[in-house]
């Protein structure tokens, strides 16, 4: 839909648009097939380098103080992700005098780590992958790009790049953590219970001819 939507909406430097968009797809697939964490974070930081000049090159103004913005977002997100995946690494060497990386392989038995420790990791795990999808409360960044990109930018994003962050809390969150994922259930509901309200507010607001930027960030909200 991106790609076809790129047709009318991309009218200059088409070279190097599709080159930073295939880029990004190439970087998503790679997260998506890794086995290995650090080939995950690899790839999951890789995507980052096209989404950049994506947003700072084909936006409405070529605003470059939102894509500094991203960056330094899903970099800070970053860094909570690969922090506790080093910890993970050397504390099963410690346990285990293997080191791997495996995520298969990875020991995230409830005996094995303390309350604390789990709830640490999962914690950091979490809230990385949280800035990374652009939800709520860290979710001015995400409109802000949708608000400033193109429109095939902005479906790519919203239908490629944020989801990673999903794809994250299920494979490391929900699948290494499961008793610690339960725990926030009531949380994570009453953040949709909240913005599935707010944009119900949005609908009923006064009839105005939205645009299709505003439309997609709606949606994407929803």
């Amino acid at each position: 839909i991106a790609l076809f939507a790129s047709k009318n909406k991309i009218t200059y430097t088409h070279k190097l648009y599709y080159s930073m968009f295939f880029v990004a797809q190439t970087a998503i697939l790679g997260l998506l097939c890794s086995q290995d964490m650090f080939v995950f974070f690899f790839f999951l930081e890789l995507s980052l380098i096209p989404m950049y000049f994506l947003i700072s090159h084909w936006s409405k103004n070529e605003d470059e103080k939102m894509s500094r913005k991203f960056l330094g977002f899903n970099i800070f997100g970053g860094f909570l992700i690969l922090t506790p995946m080093l910890i993970l690494y050397f504390y099963n060497f410690a346990i285990t005098g293997t080191l791997s990386a495996s995520i298969e392989t990875l020991n995230l038995d409830n005996f094995t780590y303390p309350d604390w420790f789990r709830y640490s990791i999962f914690s950091s795990l979490i809230i990385g992958f949280w800035i990374r999808c652009g939800l709520f409360p860290f979710h001015n960044w995400f409109i802000e790009c949708i608000d400033t990109a193109k429109i095939p930018v902005s479906i790519f994003l919203i239908s490629c790049f944020a989801p990673t962050g999903i794809y994250g809390i299920i494979r490391f969150n929900l699948g290494g953590f499961a008793e610690a994922f339960e725990d926030i259930n009531i949380f994570v509901f009453a953040i949709k219970e909240y913005v599935v309200k707010t944009n119900k507010k949005r609908k009923h607001m006064a009839n105005v001819e939205l645009s299709e930027q505003e439309q997609i960030r709606r949606e994407s909200l929803a």
